[in-house]
């Protein structure tokens, strides 16, 4: 099924389901944040949750990592990475603060667009599983141990809830982003075809992904604007398959008005991931042949 039917038939059900989840968890988050206590394990470097955010959000990002304080599995560390030059002069809200105390850590850095969610996790911790997830998302209590679960049945694959399946037209050709399986309905993989998407949250082990991942002068060049698809081909040059945790896609509740000055609509909208993708198979010279 391709964006357009997909977005359609599921848009009203997703919705509504959205809407539920803000109005319980938001509330229910706010009434038990003082009572809650560390909720990170803070044991070893074994699972980083790695995110970042923007200003716009700053004031619900909390409402992302309150759920991630309250998994069913505990991370090691979660980290909320801002750009600096975005957050000059802008004070961090009440809610984060007190999140610090229970073991989130945030710190500035260089801005890189969306590829500051995992950049800087991964170059300081390159033997760790790195969890990334987005900043406008309500994740259910069990996102994190079934990635964890799922892992432990394919340690040398990338594990997520949610991929888009790459489709071929009959000469090899990657056919545009649009038209692929989305969600890679009846996929599970691994499979070289599966596209994660970070959304909601995708594991990836250590050294899954090939060294040029680090090169933020390319990524800047080329996939300033999509750091899945960069994420992608750094998976394909490192011979690394995607696996899905089950064959029906998972996207979780999103937080209310925080759509969008996301990324992932212009992208869609504006065909920039088959730009960026184009740009990024011509630089590594990667044969499509290799998605089969």
């Amino acid at each position: 099924m391709n964006y357009n039917k997909y977005q359609k038939y599921k848009d009203i059900i997703f919705l509504a389901k959205c809407k539920i989840a803000n109005k319980i968890l938001i509330n229910y988050y706010k009434s038990t944040m003082n009572n809650c206590k560390n909720m990170i394990k803070n044991s070893n470097n074994k699972v980083i949750i790695s995110l970042t955010t923007i200003p716009s959000r700053i004031d619900t990002v909390w409402i992302t990592i309150e759920s991630l304080l309250r998994q069913s599995y505990k991370p090691d560390r979660i980290i909320l990475w801002l750009g600096k030059e975005l957050f000059q002069n802008i004070a961090l809200p009440k809610e984060l603060l007190l999140q610090k105390k229970r073991g989130l850590e945030i710190y500035y850095c260089k801005d890189l667009i969306c590829h500051t969610k995992y950049y800087y996790t991964l170059k300081e911790n390159p033997e760790s599983n790195i969890i990334t997830v987005d900043d406008d998302i309500i994740y259910y209590k069990n996102m994190i141990k079934e990635l964890i679960d799922v892992g432990k049945r394919y340690p040398k694959n990338i594990v997520c809830h949610r991929a888009h399946e790459i489709l071929l037209d009959s000469n090899y050709n990657i056919k545009k982003y649009k038209e692929w399986n989305w969600e890679g309905k009846k996929v599970q993989g691994p499979s070289n075809r599966l596209l994660q998407t970070g959304v909601s949250g995708v594991l990836y082990p250590p050294h899954s992904l090939n060294n040029e991942v680090l090169n933020k002068d390319k990524f800047m060049r080329l996939c300033p604007k999509a750091d899945d698809v960069w994420l992608k081909v750094m998976a394909i040059i490192n011979g690394t398959k995607i696996v899905k945790v089950r064959k029906k896609s998972m996207h979780y509740p999103i937080i209310y008005n925080t759509q969008k000055i996301a990324l992932s609509i212009k992208n869609i909208e504006e065909n920039g991931n088959d730009i960026q993708i184009k740009n990024l198979f011509e630089e590594y010279n990667i044969n499509s042949k290799l998605l089969i």
